[in-house]
């Protein structure tokens, strides 16, 4: 069981990541075009901290399993 959480933790961080990371794109979009506009800006912004607060969210939900796991099953 451990290394099934162990794996969602791993996949969960990439996803997180790669939410984080096409946000950066959209940011770096926006700052090279004068034009953008501020609410594509601030979906981007979100996009980030809804991210990392879902990353955080599913980490702690994971280290609670991790402790529902009996010891003679880790």
């Amino acid at each position: 069981m451990q290394a099934r959480l162990d794996a969602l933790c791993i996949e969960i961080r990439a996803l997180v990541s790669d939410v984080s990371h096409a946000a950066d794109i959209v940011l770096l979009d926006l700052m090279a075009d004068d034009t953008g506009s501020y609410a594509r800006h601030k979906a981007a912004q979100d996009a980030r901290t809804w991210a990392a607060a879902a990353g955080v969210t599913l980490e702690t939900g994971l280290m609670q399993l991790g402790r529902a796991i009996p010891r003679d099953q880790n």
